[in-house]
């Protein structure tokens, strides 16, 4: 009998430990660059916020910040940010590559600017 209860119990570790090491699929922070302009992007643990910091990468070392509410769409792997519930206005989309990429699109002077952005994983 407690041959069994510690086969159960070690069930429930391997069960346990597996289901928090499982990543999801957007991952929390990523980083690219467009011209000189360099762009992180960090998710909130629950994925309903993104702060986008943008920076020139040569001439300014803390860049600007803005919060933008975070809208997954989970079948097509894809976000889209914008200012809030009661603004439609999509300012940033993005998709997920694959792991470690995603694309991040946005408009520019009227012009569409798309780049790759890579994941940072602090595991």
């Amino acid at each position: 009998m407690k041959t069994v209860k510690r086969i159960l119990v070690l069930i429930a570790v391997i069960i346990c430990c597996s289901c928090e090491k499982e990543s999801h699929w957007l991952c929390h922070t990523y980083f690219g660059t467009y011209e000189t302009t360099g762009i992180l992007l960090e998710f909130s643990e629950d994925r309903t916020e993104c702060e986008v910091t943008e920076r020139d990468i040569a001439a300014d070392p803390l860049g600007s910040h803005k919060t933008y509410r975070a809208y997954l769409n989970e079948e097509e792997k894809s976000f889209m940010l914008n200012d809030g519930d009661y603004d439609s206005r999509v300012i940033y989309r993005g998709k997920v590559i694959d792991f470690d990429h995603a694309t991040l699109t946005w408009y520019e002077n009227d012009k569409e600017i798309s780049i790759t952005i890579e994941a940072l994983r602090y595991e």
